[in-house]
């Protein structure tokens, strides 16, 4: 039987993105996760058996360090790039479309079968807990790990528009920031992953930055088939089809040379002139 260790990528918006494949390659057998403190419970359900001693590495994280830590594995499944070629002994050439699908040929690689955008499923308990919250809510998440180039700056303007429904969230860790954005408006306390996707699927709308608190609203909202379109994602350095939440509504401004770049600062102007999305044109399509 096939046993598989898999290195799990260290931001949490690509775990989201992640969750199909890592689903098939629970369907071949038992895995070893490795990853960041949230991974446990991101593949909650997926994992039918642990490996006990797995000699395939599959490194979804795209780095050097990660193929250098596992390079004692008999067989490493993994991208080209980073200088890792010579630690991979299946090298996958990168795919030019979604994340998701980088990750599905890393499984298809093994005939793994991998099917169906990212679902994210709450417990009972976590559904119970989030019972407070507005139905009429629209889940702000203002921030991001590369608020520079990512980070739209009228959610603030936003929740004033929104007014009784606006409620912001961010990671752990943020909420001081969270509370210089978001002003008077209610900010949820920090919560696990389990939690904040629990409140994610009650509210009425989502609107965020492709970021991985945005990803994870979005999975969790499929998994009780919840409308995609219903989170709204502003895009500035990064785009929808590459990196964005499967389905989202999408908010860009016109077209840039420079756009996309992926940069965590912007090379052009001291502020990303990608991040400027018309407020209006959001708060219409929010409703």
């Amino acid at each position: 039987m096939n046993q598989f260790l898999l290195r799990i990528p260290d931001h949490l918006g690509d775990g989201v993105m992640a969750i199909p494949a890592v689903r098939a390659f629970c369907d071949l057998g038992p895995v070893q996760l490795v990853g960041p403190s949230w991974t446990e419970r991101l593949y909650a359900g997926l994992v039918r058996d642990h490996a006990i001693e797995p000699k395939t590495a599959v490194l979804f994280k795209p780095s050097f360090s990660a193929a250098w830590k596992h390079r004692h594995y008999a067989r490493r499944i993994g991208h080209r790039g980073e200088w890792r070629r010579w630690l991979l002994t299946d090298p996958i050439d990168p795919r030019s479309g979604h994340r998701t699908e980088e990750y599905a040929a890393l499984a298809r690689h093994v005939d793994a079968t991998v099917a169906g955008p990212p679902a994210f499923e709450t417990t009972e308990e976590e559904r119970k807990d989030a019972a407070s919250v507005s139905r009429d809510s629209v889940l702000l998440l203002p921030l991001s790990k590369s608020q520079a180039t990512v980070g739209w700056r009228r959610f603030r303007l936003l929740a004033e528009h929104l007014g009784d429904r606006a409620l912001f969230a961010a990671g752990p860790g943020e909420c001081a920031e969270l509370a210089e954005i978001a002003g008077p408006h209610p900010c949820l306390p920090p919560l696990d992953i389990g939690r904040f996707a629990a409140i994610a699927q009650r509210v009425d709308r989502v609107v965020g930055n492709d970021s991985g608190l945005a990803h994870l609203a979005s999975a969790a909202r499929h998994a009780v088939g919840l409308p995609e379109e219903s989170v709204h994602v502003v895009f500035g350095s990064t785009t929808p089809e590459k990196t964005g939440p499967i389905g989202c509504t999408p908010h860009l401004r016109a077209p840039l040379p420079c756009h996309p770049c992926y940069r965590k600062t912007c090379a052009v102007a001291d502020e990303a002139p990608c991040l400027e999305v018309d407020l209006k044109s959001v708060a219409a399509a929010i409703g």
